[in-house]
């Protein structure tokens, strides 16, 4: 399967109204807003297994595609060492630049891919793989209604 041209994301910084407070931005790499969510639930058939090769706390990680020759070098505005490790199985979504583990999904900002899975000549196939997710406002992540069980922050 091709994929579509890759084009790169820059990392912004957060948007933080009080000192103390959490980002309150969207953008790619940031909080996942609800409607992002719902549109990675819609597109099954754009996740792409990997294996994650990096992650620091300064938000950098870079995950290997397991089916595919290929890398994605991604941002994520918090440290999410205490979450993802080296060698942990997760899914990439380019097209709505989405990071897929075991504690739900986050906003990406996808600096080196390989491009986003084009829709299938017949989307009706993937119906059954379609999900809803819920979005945690205390976290800005979300979690794929699909789960049988939420594994937290220290799992």
């Amino acid at each position: 399967m091709s994929s579509q041209p890759f084009v790169p994301s820059v990392p912004i910084d957060c948007i933080i109204d009080q000192p103390g407070d959490r980002c309150g931005s969207y953008r790619p790499g940031h909080q996942m807003h609800f409607i992002h969510a719902k549109k990675l639930g819609e597109e099954p058939w754009g996740w792409r297994d990997g294996v994650v090769v990096s992650v620091s706390p300064d938000g950098w990680l870079e995950v290997d595609y397991v089916l595919e020759p290929g890398r994605v070098a991604a941002h994520h505005h918090e440290d999410l060492t205490s979450v993802l490790r080296v060698g942990e199985p997760v899914r990439i979504h380019e097209r709505f630049y989405g990071l897929s583990a075991r504690f739900g999904w986050v906003n990406l900002c996808i600096t080196e891919g390989i491009g986003w899975v084009p829709e299938p000549e017949d989307p009706e196939v993937w119906q059954r793989e379609i999900t809803i997710a819920v979005t945690d406002l205390s976290t800005g992540r979300a979690l794929p209604m699909d789960r049988l069980t939420y594994t937290g922050e220290d799992s």
